[in-house]
């Protein structure tokens, strides 16, 4: 902007440290493309006068000027005019602006007085304006930098607080389980041993998860899409959480989507993402008491989670002789106003993966912040606070989405849509 305005060689613009004790060059420009690789050399006389007055100094003839040491640096760096201002922002000066025209010497002698001066009183005022504007871009700029910097500090405070908080409790259960084996084999019980190495295989897999989910949750990453076969995802993913379903009590079922093609998607991270959902209705469906009669006596409701795989189709049809006519002519075949053709987009197509439960279902105050990192409603149960949001990441990678509803059975359903993307 000052190039734009003022008719000078060089300019630059230094500002002072986070301790606002030196100031450092940020930015230089010259007017002659030939001479944009020269260092700058600034007068320590004028920036040392500008910062100790707080003011803007203009020299219309630095080689005489009596304020700056005859025969000095100015003289020899060839500095002809110049001016120097303090970049004054709300709470003090943040940098200087300094511009100056240069000549040597021999050059000097030989021009008129009238002809080495450019600039003016004028062209103060404007740079002491531009400076004061710069001046409050940068502390403003700063203040936000340290905001985002304490928000991630605190963040990071947040993350090691919560995750050494699991990690403990993990180290708990395999210090008990390994207490047991040690106790075992010293009894030769091996009921004992067998006991502990179950709770010290559990929390391998605990921590095993927590690592997973770290690395998905952390990581900006594309899905690795190959050409797969959903339903089949989907199968392993209720075979695998047969066992844990069987010992809580729970009835798992699954009804397979009908004819849906192969398609491309991240298999690995889709598996990832169903079983977190499923694992989270078996567990909120154990246990569940249900009361008819507040005075009766409280019996369990036998847990049941619900798995199935459906298309998603757009609205199709075949428009009739009298409406193909009325598009081409650009209006309703019932009327004169605009024709608005039938959305009938194939590539509109979804693949829906509906999970319902009969649990207690989701409280709407948490319905907001249920995808938000290390959120856990399980209490005690080894949740790791971030099963659903990765879920939530890797279908946004995927371009899908999730919802969360009502099941009719009574609990949460969660729909899992994905883009049903062909080959081409």
């Amino acid at each position: 902007m000052i190039f734009e305005w003022v008719q000078v060689d060089r300019g630059c613009i230094l500002l002072f440290d986070a301790e606002g004790e030196r100031l450092l060059p940020r930015v230089s420009r010259t007017r002659s493309e030939l001479s944009q690789d020269e260092r700058m050399t600034i007068s320590r006389r004028i920036l040392d006068y500008v910062l100790a007055n707080r003011e803007g100094v203009l020299t219309s003839d630095a080689q005489k000027d009596e304020r700056w040491e005859p025969g000095g640096s100015i003289v020899r760096m060839g500095i002809r005019e110049a001016i120097c201002v303090p970049m004054q922002g709300r709470y003090g000066i943040v940098g200087v602006i300094s511009i100056d025209t240069t000549t040597s010497p021999q050059e000097a002698m030989s021009l008129k007085p009238d002809e080495t001066r450019h600039l003016t009183t004028d062209h103060l005022k404007l740079m002491i304006a531009i400076a004061h504007q710069a001046a409050l871009a940068v502390e403003d700029t700063r203040y936000y930098l340290g905001m985002v910097q304490a928000e991630r500090l605190a963040a990071v405070g947040q993350t090691v607080a919560v995750l050494s908080h699991h990690i403990k409790n993990i180290l708990q259960g395999i210090r008990g389980g390994s207490y047991l084996i040690e106790k075992g084999l010293t009894d030769a019980n091996n009921e004992m041993v067998a006991g502990g190495w179950r709770i010290v295989e559990k929390n391998q897999n605990r921590i095993s998860d927590l690592v997973l989910d770290m690395l998905t949750f952390s990581k900006e990453r594309e899905p690795n899409l190959e050409m797969g076969d959903v339903n089949a995802v989907i199968g392993d993913v209720v075979e695998l959480m047969q066992g844990r379903a069987f010992d809580l009590g729970v009835k798992l079922d699954w009804t397979p989507g009908k004819s849906i093609p192969l398609f491309w998607f991240d298999a690995e991270q889709i598996h990832r993402a169903v079983t977190n959902i499923v694992t989270n209705a078996i567990d909120a469906t154990r246990s569940h008491p249900e009361i008819d009669d507040p005075n009766a006596d409280i019996t369990l409701r036998e847990g049941r989670v619900a798995v199935c795989t459906l298309v998603a189709s757009c609205e199709l049809r075949v428009a009739s002789r009298e409406e193909r006519d009325a598009m081409s002519e650009g209006r309703s075949h019932r009327g004169n106003e605009k024709y608005s053709p039938l959305a009938t987009n194939h590539s509109q197509l979804n693949v829906r993966i509906i999970i319902d439960d009969n649990g207690p279902g989701i409280p709407p105050e948490m319905a907001d912040s249920l995808f938000r990192p290390f959120l856990s409603s399980k209490k005690g149960s080894g949740g790791t606070g971030l099963g659903l949001a990765v879920t939530h990441k890797i279908f946004e990678e995927h371009g899908g989405k999730i919802d969360i509803e009502t099941s009719p059975d009574g609990g949460a359903r969660f729909v899992l849509e994905l883009p049903l993307k062909n080959e081409e």
